[in-house]
Order: C-alpha cells, then sequence, then structure tokens
C-alpha cells in the first residue's frame, strides 16, 4: 500500500517536473523570439541609418559637382561678356574713325586718329 502511494505521489512529481519543464521552454520560446525580433529591428534600424548617411553623401557630392558647374557657368558667362563688350567697343571705335575720316575729307579741320583716340576712353 505504501509502494502504491509512493509511485502515485512520484508519478504526480514527474508529470509536475514535466510541465514545468514544458512551460519553461514555451517561455523561453517566447523569449528567444522576443530577443530576435528585437535584434532584427536593431538591425534594421541600422542598416537604414547606414542607408541614409549614404545617401546624404550622394546629395552632399552632387551639391557640390552643381555649385562647381554653376560657378564654371558663371566664369564663362564672365568672359564672354567680355569678349563682347571689346568686340562691340572695337565696331564703334572703327566707325567713329571712318566717320571722322569722312569729316576730314570733306574739309573739316579734325585728325582722324586724335578724334577717335579720344573718343575710347
Amino acid at each position: 500500500h505504501k509502494t502504491a502511494k509512493d509511485q502515485q505521489l512520484l508519478d504526480t512529481l514527474v508529470s509536475l517536473a514535466v510541465r514545468v519543464e514544458k512551460t519553461t521552454a514555451q517561455h523561453m520560446y517566447r523569449f528567444g523570439a522576443t530577443r530576435a525580433y528585437e535584434a532584427i529591428v536593431l538591425c534594421s534600424a541600422l542598416l537604414r541609418t547606414r542607408v541614409d548617411l549614404a545617401t546624404e553623401m550622394q546629395n552632399q557630392q552632387l551639391l557640390e559637382k552643381l555649385t562647381r558647374g554653376q560657378d564654371m557657368q558663371l566664369r564663362l558667362q564672365s568672359t564672354v561678356e567680355g569678349l563682347s563688350i571689346a568686340a562691340i567697343s572695337y565696331y564703334v571705335v572703327s566707325l567713329l574713325l571712318y566717320a571722322a575720316k569722312a569729316l576730314n575729307a570733306v574739309g573739316v579741320p579734325i585728325q582722324p586718329e586724335m578724334a577717335v583716340g579720344a573718343a575710347v576712353p
């Protein structure tokens, strides 16, 4: 009779131990899944940060290229404007020289080179 009771207690104890192990395993799985999810979230946050940094660097390089291009375009525009002013000035001075020569040929007492030289400034 005592052996049957001991066996029943042992069976109950083993059953409780199995339940404890099963419950522990279930909870450990949940905790493990939670830790894995946290790691995934942290890795994805790091990846997103890296992508953002790479994108920012590319944008900065693009802006620098655009700025250099605008600087070159401004210098080219200034050069073209300077050459245009020189060409127009040369054309106007040539017209003044022809006009002064024509006036001198008609009898106006004028020295064409001196008149044009005075008009250049």
